[in-house]
């Protein structure tokens, strides 16, 4: 009887231990908040990012280069809007790869800490906020990852991802302004 007992444990642990996982997703909206500057691969807070910072570089939910990366000017400041659904200690990173896979935490572009409290969730999460630089060198298959790092007991980082794919056009070559109706791909 025991033993049956501790098999009836294992689901419980597991579920409970998914609740103190966090979970967030990056937002870049243009300064009048009406079109996203910036659109993620998917609207996820669910992806996490494997054992190590660098596993798996924009999450499990976003393995695919979006076929429509949004066109940036070098240099351009970006404000990064990101949305915690699950509340939990630790800090945010916004990360940039020049070819979209490689080089994410050689290039730190900012680094925010998370530093409030209460309940989030998807319809009312903690919302943060980092101002950036685009790179200046321009680039085509370049992609922004933000990462949630969570700290939690001994220490222990886990981590979620966001990713944005980028291009990257010199300031005397601005793109065109980006179409509106665009919609965000929910996982």
């Amino acid at each position: 009887m025991k033993n049956f007992r501790n098999w009836l444990l294992i689901p419980a642990a597991i579920l409970i231990s998914d609740f103190g996982l966090g979970h967030a997703r990056l937002r870049v909206e243009t300064a009048d908040n009406n079109i996203p500057k910036l659109t993620a691969r998917n609207a996820s807070d669910a992806n996490k990012g494997g054992a190590t910072q660098a596993d798996l570089p924009c999450g499990r939910n976003s393995l695919v280069r979006d076929k429509n990366p949004v066109v940036l000017i070098a240099g351009e400041t970006i404000v990064a809007d990101i949305e915690e659904t699950i509340n939990h200690n630790g800090r945010y990173e916004i990360n940039f790869s020049p070819d979209g896979t490689n080089g994410f935490l050689e290039n730190n572009l900012v680094s925010v800490v998370d530093n409030q409290a209460g309940a989030p969730n998807k319809a009312n999460p903690n919302r943060y906020q980092a101002t950036f630089d685009v790179p200046t060198t321009p680039c085509t298959d370049c992609t922004l990852q933000m990462v949630q790092v969570m700290v939690g007991a001994n220490n222990v980082e886990t981590y979620y991802k966001s990713c944005v794919d980028i291009i990257i056009t010199p300031a005397a070559n601005p793109p065109p302004p980006k179409p509106a109706g665009l919609t965000v791909e929910v996982k």
